[in-house]
């Protein structure tokens, strides 16, 4: 699908080709061994309504509107080690929205507002917990994991992170250690953010 909006990319540019907000894949499958993109990148026009979330989608209302967004999710190669049904597939969804004028700001204050929502889960279910602000890059960021089943290591984990106009919303699923899965989240966080907001710059 080709971007929209007042400052898409180059008219015509691959995924990835400079100026693309969203982190290649060869990036992606360096911190998620095998992953791949799940097919081409959606996008959002200028003005649409947003939604998001750090455990979950809920519409976000800002009184500044969207100016362009772009979405991809990468599911990694599942391994031989256990069934998917026993162990998810890990995978990785990233957004990225600029706004007009205080539109990031607005977005970043209503999903960091919602978060506390996010210790509030059903019996039985295990709580969500919040990762440390510094380790992740200077600027609004909120960041929280939950072991995904008991039985054995995997985890979900987001991060939405805000600089100037950008804000960079990233879900992962990361199997193997409580420390794999903040070293994985934290790592994509940085790139995420940089390559966005570098894109963004050069439009």
């Amino acid at each position: 699908t080709a971007p929209v909006g007042p400052f898409p990319p180059p008219a015509g540019a691959p995924p990835e080709a400079e100026g693309w907000p969203l982190l290649p894949t060869r990036q992606v499958a360096v911190l998620l061994p095998g992953a791949a993109a799940t097919g081409g990148a959606a996008t959002q026009a200028a003005g649409a309504p947003v939604a998001g979330g750090l455990c979950g989608d809920e519409a976000v209302p800002t009184a500044d509107p969207l100016r362009s967004g772009f979405e991809q999710e990468w599911v990694a190669s599942p391994m031989q080690d256990a069934p998917d049904e026993v162990r998810p597939v890990e995978r990785m969804r990233e957004r990225v929205r600029v706004f007009d004028g205080d539109g990031a700001a607005q977005y970043y204050a209503a999903v960091a507002g919602s978060a506390t929502r996010c210790l509030d889960q059903p019996e039985g279910a295990a709580p969500w917990g919040f990762d440390e602000v510094h380790a992740y890059p200077p600027g609004d960021v909120i960041a929280g994991y939950v072991r995904l089943a008991p039985r054995f290591d995997s985890f979900v984990s987001a991060v939405v992170l805000r600089r100037g106009p950008v804000v960079v919303e990233l879900h992962l699923t990361v199997r193997g250690s409580w420390n794999r899965c903040l070293q994985v989240t934290r790592t994509a966080a940085r790139q995420a953010l940089a390559q966005a907001v570098a894109a963004e710059q050069s439009w």
